[in-house]
Order: structure tokens, then sequence, then C-alpha cells
């Protein structure tokens, strides 16, 4: 395996994890203010740089109802325009309830909204690498 990013994509702010080395234990990385895509992707470009990441899983918003919405179009946007720009592979997934397990998992203490959009990220990246390591 190698270094995975995720990314927990919202309007406002955009949650990241990233994984070992081995690629084989998630954590929680930063959350991006979500000012602007190209503000957002940049900082994105930089971290794949810096972190020596080899792919990225990029959390899809649909409806339980396995729909779009409104929020799924907007990440689609985003998600285009992040993939032509950085030069790794970025693997669509699921993201339906990482926000809600995120909170459970965090709701023993107050903490910001930003470190809910860091575990939902490290909740769909543990996913990926569970998914991916047979």
């Amino acid at each position: 395996m190698v270094r995975v990013l995720a990314i927990d994509f919202g309007e406002k702010r955009i949650g990241l994890a990233i994984s070992s080395e081995d690629g084989k234990i998630a954590f929680h990385y930063k959350t991006i203010q979500n000012t602007s895509f190209e503000k957002a992707i940049k900082e994105i470009q930089e971290i794949v740089k810096h972190e020596n990441v080899k792919r990225a899983v990029f959390g899809l918003p649909l409806t339980l109802k396995s729909k779009e919405s409104e929020s799924t179009g907007r990440a689609r946007e985003f998600f285009t325009r992040l993939k032509k720009t950085v030069s790794i592979p970025v693997v669509l997934v699921d993201e339906r309830f990482s926000t809600k397990r995120a909170r459970k998992n965090l709701s023993f203490k107050k903490v910001p909204k930003e470190a809910v959009d860091q575990e939902a990220a490290r909740i769909l990246l543990e996913d990926y690498l569970r998914r991916n390591s047979k």
C-alpha cells in the first residue's frame, strides 16, 4: 500500500485524513476552509506533495436512497476540478453516514466542527483501507 489522503467535502469545510506511510492506519490530518475551490485545491496539492501522497479518496455525498442532491453536484464539481489538477489517482467513495458516525464517535466530548470533519474523513479512509487491504 501507499500513503492515501481522504477528503470529506463540505460546502464550508473540507475534512482531511491521511494514512500511515504503509497505508494501514488512518489519522486525522486537518480541516480546510472551503472559501473557494481554487484555494482548497491548491492546499490539497501542497499536502499531496509535502506528505508524499500517492492516492486520494473523495467522499461523494448521496441521499439515503442513493440519489444525488444539490450538495452532490457541488461535490462532483470540486472532484472533477481536483482530479484534473492533482497528479495522483482520486477515487470516489460513498460517504453516506460518515458524518453521522463521526458525530457518534465524538459525542462524549464537546468538539469543534473541524474535528467532526476530520473524523468523517478518517472514517472514509479507514473503510477504504480496510476494503483494499486484501
